[in-house]
This record gives structure tokens, sequence and C-alpha cells, in this order.
């Protein structure tokens, strides 16, 4: 998925029905951090346990990736700095890259979910870890992954969702397109003309019908103004076999499947490229706080 530097933060009280996951085990590698295994169904999933310094039990933020391939490396400086203020962290390879089993390729976000469903079991069993205190941070398909595990889950304490969530994936995708043409320059003729590719690509994850004539287009605007689309689009288009897995890209219509318990929502947003953060709070149906 394109990656928007717009940053919509919501934290969210929560509360839903619970899912299952089972228990994994946990080996010390330092002071306050911790490697560990945990498994949903027959993906097991490896990820770093942190724990702040001082008197437990803490509260506890599971961090969720976006789309792709991730490593529990880069949410580390995250984790430090929730260490800081007191809460514990847990960060993991997804699934299918680094030590984690699994392929991202063929999940579905349910799949994700429950991935995430599994670490919140693994962290209420630990006696330093505060069960009622336990909630997600998702960034781009994380933002989705976050509030459908919260549902799942029945009692997140928070949910922080960044650049994601607060809309549905195609609305948030097509804002950060068209904000992208914008930066580019394009003429309203030439806009217009990327915006009916778009709806093709899309057409085309929502029910796995003509690839071959979205192909087609892309070959078409290989040369020109729009040459940098057909480049991105043609990098990320699925293959027939797989746009299943890419559906819910075009199809997810539940940006806040838990919203009619939302208890609060903040909104942040970097001054280059704002989020939609208007549609946003119309989705979860809370007045909006300026910020």
């Amino acid at each position: 998925m394109i990656r928007i530097p717009a940053v919509a933060v919501l934290a969210l009280t929560l509360a839903a029905s619970a899912a299952s996951a089972t228990p994994g085990t946990v080996s010390f590698t330092a002071s306050g951090e911790r490697d560990l295994t945990f498994r949903n169904g027959d993906v097991e999933l490896s990820g770093t346990l942190l724990v702040p310094s001082g008197t437990g039990p803490f509260p506890a933020v599971v961090f969720l990736p976006g789309s792709g391939p991730h490593v529990r490396a880069g949410f580390k400086p995250y984790a430090d700095e929730f260490a800081k203020l007191g809460v514990a962290s847990l960060f993991y390879d997804k699934r299918g890259s680094g030590e984690s089993k699994g392929s991202w390729v063929t999940s579905s976000l349910d799949d994700l979910a429950n991935d995430a469903v599994a670490a919140v079991t693994l962290l209420k069993g630990m006696k330093e870890i505060d069960s009622t205190r336990i909630g997600f941070w998702g960034v781009s398909q994380g933002g989705w992954v976050a509030p459908l595990a919260a549902s799942k889950m029945g009692n997140a304490a928070f949910l922080i969702v960044v650049s994601g969530g607060g809309v549905t994936p195609r609305e948030s995708e097509m804002f950060a397109y068209r904000q992208h043409f914008k930066r580019m320059g394009l003429s309203p003729a030439d806009t217009t003309k990327a915006v009916a590719i778009l709806d093709e690509y899309f057409r085309f994850l929502a029910t796995g019908k003509d690839r071959e004539k979205v192909a087609a287009r892309l070959v078409e605007i290989q040369k020109g103004t729009l040459a940098p689309l057909a480049e991105h689009l043609g990098g990320i288009l699925p293959s027939q076999e797989n746009q299943r897995n890419w559906a819910w890209v075009a199809t997810y219509d539940q940006p806040a499947p838990a919203a009619a318990r939302v208890s609060a929502v903040s909104f942040r947003a970097a001054s280059s490229l704002p989020a939609p953060r208007a549609r946003a709070a119309d989705h979860v149906r809370l007045p909006r706080r300026p910020g």
C-alpha cells in the first residue's frame, strides 16, 4: 500500500467480543528486554518484550506493522520511549518476516488481527503486566488490524492508530493518491485519467476481474506525466491468484468496528500532508477535538 507521510492518531477505549489464542514462551536476553515466541494456530511468531524499570505490573502496548514484510527492529525506538513513560511494549516480526513463520502475502486481515490477539493473550499471562491495561499501536495496514483485533479480544484498554483505521483503506489510499497528484502538479485532465485508472485497479482488487485490462492501461501510461503511477501500480498489482488476499484494500468498510464503544478520540496530522481527519471523525461518530 502507498505510504502516507501524514499521522492521524486515534486514542480509543474499546470493548467487544473475545477471541482465543495460544500462549507462547519467553526467554530473557537482557535486563528489561526479552525475546519471546507465541502462536496463532499453526503459525509461530517471534518478538521482543521491553519492560520499564521499576515495580510493575505495567500497562502494555502491542505494536502492529503496516503492509508488506516488517521486522520488529523498526518499533524499538518507539518502545524505548514508551518505557520512559512506564509502559511495556511487545513488538514482533510480522508473519513471514524475520524469525516469524507463516506468510503475510497469503494472510487476511483476520489472520493478522488474530496474531495481535495472540500477543495480548501472552501478555495477560505475565505477572509484570497489568492485564486490564493492554492496548494496540497500529500503523498503515496495522491501523485496520488494530480495531479489528480490539473488537475480537473484547477488553482493549486503548487503541492508537497512525495513518489508517479512521477511514476505509480505499478512502485512505485515494486521499493519498490525490494529494500526491497535487504535489506532482498534474493537470486536471491528467488527474481525471489517473483516478479512472485507480478505479479500475481497485475494481480488480475487489472483484478479481479484468486484471489484463488494468495491466494494459499501465502500459499505455508508461511514458509521459503518468509514468510514475504506472511504475508504482505495476509494482503492487497482485497476481490473479493472489488477488483475494488484497481484496480488503478495496472492500473493507469497517474502519472502526467497535465505534459504538469508543470513549475518546484524538487526531494528529503532519502539516505536510494532513490525513482525512473530518472523514475519520464521521466514521467513529464522535465530536472532534482540535489538534
